[in-house]
């Protein structure tokens, strides 16, 4: 799926890694009995888990490129003030 080779692609270390959850969590499935519907439904689920962390892992980085150059967002923001 293109997709999850895209989630995949971003960090070299995960290359592969949306496939193989995705592998292991429908034969988990299919050894606790589940339909084949549903097991395909967690199989897609399961190459799509990441998808959220590529982003979070740009912010995080991108905070962190912040903090080092001594800028700290919190104090600026006005929703902080007590």
């Amino acid at each position: 799926m293109g997709d999850s080779r895209q989630i995949d692609a971003k960090d070299p270390y995960t290359k592969g890694h949306s496939s193989r959850v995705s592998r292991y969590a429908q034969k988990t499935a299919t050894q606790l009995g589940w339909d084949t519907e549903r097991i395909k439904d967690l199989g897609f689920a399961a190459l799509l888990h990441d998808i959220g962390s590529n982003m979070l892992k740009d912010r995080i980085l991108v905070r962190m490129a912040d903090d080092v150059a001594g800028f700290d967002d919190k104090e600026e923001d006005p929703k902080n003030e007590i």
